[in-house]
């Protein structure tokens, strides 16, 4: 599925594209292995940024396990 992340609180539609992107990512990483055996490292590698981008977006990984499951 597609995630739909608006940009809202002054946040640029560059950065909701970033916040999707990890979303959809994390989504593919945890049908793939699993939650426990995802790691930021395997998100940001696939992405090709840097951990620093994701901690930007979100907290950790459970906070984007909890947006995904919300939806």
């Amino acid at each position: 599925p597609q995630f739909f992340v608006e940009a809202a609180g002054g946040r640029s539609m560059h950065s909701a594209s970033i916040s999707l992107e990890i979303l959809e990512t994390a989504y593919f990483f945890f049908q793939k292995k699993g939650f426990e055996k995802t790691t930021i490292q395997d998100i940001c590698s696939k992405l090709d940024i840097k951990p620093s981008l994701f901690y930007s977006h979100f907290d950790s990984l459970d906070e984007v396990l909890e947006i995904l499951w919300a939806r």
